[in-house]
């Protein structure tokens, strides 16, 4: 594919250079190590603690599981990493224009996606993305 020298799509955003802190990386690695030392009883048994401690005001479920705070951080893409990225907004400024032409063929119009490039962890429509590994589709 002749990409070089292409339109490149404005809808990317490239969040590679920031970080996620706190949130709900803190409540996975506690349910993680009950699990592993006390099996699924001590998973519903911290359950039921958690739902006591909610009843009495001592825990907080929504902050628990909000999204941590994002930081940016130097960040320099090797020149591997930054061809990619380049690649990806090409291909996504075809799929922009060939959409947008088969919507106006039907007489409406296509809404572009917004696409986040990012390296670790970010927050995104339906909970924490992990670039690591891919565990949900999230359309927003």
């Amino acid at each position: 594919m002749k990409w070089r020298g292409r339109r490149r799509s404005t809808n990317v955003r490239d969040a590679r250079g920031q970080r996620v802190s706190g949130g709900n990386a803190g409540v996975t690695s506690i349910i993680n190590v009950v699990l592993r030392m006390f099996g699924i009883k001590g998973v519903l048994v911290l359950g039921a603690l958690a739902v006591v401690g909610w009843g009495v005001g001592l825990i907080d479920p929504v902050a628990m599981l909000r999204g941590g705070q994002v930081q940016t951080v130097d960040y320099a893409p090797s020149p591997g990493e930054q061809e990619r990225f380049d690649f990806v907004t090409v291909v996504l400024a075809d799929t922009e224009d060939i959409w947008n032409r088969e919507f106006a063929r039907v007489g409406r119009s296509y809404q572009e996606p917004e696409l986040v490039v990012y390296t670790d962890r970010h927050p995104t429509a339906c909970g924490m993305g992990d670039a690591v590994r891919v565990t949900r589709a999230c359309v927003s």
